[in-house]
């Protein structure tokens, strides 16, 4: 089969952000998905993330390219607090893996 050629949209669904405690457990954070899409409804800077952000709040997958997860991941950096800092971490890991699916190996 080979290599899949990279994408001009992935799918992202912040449900699937799994978020787990330093002895390596998986946490249960209540409400998760609907935290964190709040925040981007909050600080959106384009109408095309602003209405992601309402899709994803209700448990929905949203379709973005590479620009909108550039706009993602400067969103939810470390210095861009918002209402669960220690969870920030698993949300940029779920990012970046899903910058693979653009053909991009790694953020610098």
């Amino acid at each position: 089969m080979g290599n899949a050629s990279p994408k001009n949209k992935v799918s992202i669904n912040f449900n699937d952000v799994v978020v787990t405690a330093p002895n390596g457990e998986v946490m249960q954070i209540n409400n998760y998905a609907k935290i964190a899409s709040t925040f981007l409804w909050k600080t959106a800077p384009t109408i095309p993330l602003y209405q992601a952000a309402l899709k994803l709040h209700d448990g929905e997958s949203v379709e973005v390219d590479k620009d909108e997860m550039g706009l993602l991941l400067q969103i939810f950096l470390p210095q861009n607090q918002w209402a669960l800092p220690f969870a920030m971490f698993p949300m940029l890991t779920y990012l970046q893996g899903k910058l693979g699916e653009f053909g991009i190996e790694e953020v610098k």
